[in-house]
């Protein structure tokens, strides 16, 4: 699932999911093929996934909320 929630003229893409994959580029790469600019970010329950990928930042769902 993607969200794309609106706040002011800022528009950020999120996927949450359990943790990423091994093998399958499925979950970042509905991210990658948005054409546009904006912010995009997967939130993980999996400590081990965090970092960042071709530009997608993945957070941990603990951290993020803490932001």
């Amino acid at each position: 699932m993607i969200l794309s929630p609106k706040k002011g003229n800022e528009i950020e893409y999120y996927q949450v999911m359990m943790q990423l994959p091994e093998n399958n580029d499925r979950e970042l790469g509905n991210l990658k093929y948005l054409d546009d600019n904006y912010k995009k970010t997967v939130i993980t329950a999996n400590r081990m996934n965090v970092g960042s990928v071709d530009g997608i930042e993945i957070k941990h769902i603990v951290d993020w909320l803490l932001e």
